[in-house]
């Protein structure tokens, strides 16, 4: 239900699983056990209390915004630290750590690498991160303002 919010905290920098398919009671577990449940189900963010937030738009800039002003402590995490697929902390690689999982040409045009240590997924600063970052930095710039 909020996987494109998910994928854009991940961006953003922030912890953020998501648990699609998940049991209700299992995701209440999950708020007791400390962390935040963003769900459009608002019977599910009460059951949650405190730990649940219901996010209130279908529209993805205003989803984060509504995030970033509940959460604040997201505005100051590194955005692109994460792997986008499964959540886990990049780690910088060299270029032969990443040859054979990339496009030729993306070896012949960049220096810096990312690896996800889990899924193996590789990342770096491509055309599309500019504006990622431009879209990501005037939301948090409208989240503290």
């Amino acid at each position: 239900m909020l996987g494109t919010l998910a994928k854009w905290l991940r961006v953003a920098g922030a912890d953020c699983d998501y648990a699609d398919g998940m049991e209700d009671d299992d995701l209440v577990q999950v708020a007791l056990s400390g962390r935040t449940v963003l769900t459009r189900d608002k019977v599910l963010a009460r059951r949650c209390g405190d730990s649940g937030l219901f996010v209130e738009s279908d529209d993805l800039e205003e989803q984060l915004l509504q995030v970033f002003r509940a959460l604040p402590e997201l505005l100051e995490e590194e955005p692109l630290s994460r792997c986008l697929v499964c959540n886990v902390k990049v780690v910088a690689a060299a270029r032969g750590d990443v040859e054979g999982t990339v496009h030729p040409g993306v070896l012949e045009r960049h220096d810096e690498f990312w690896l996800c240590p889990r899924c193996g997924r590789a990342y770096w600063v491509g055309t599309h991160v500019e504006d990622m970052l431009d879209r990501l930095s005037g939301l948090k710039e409208r989240a503290r303002g």
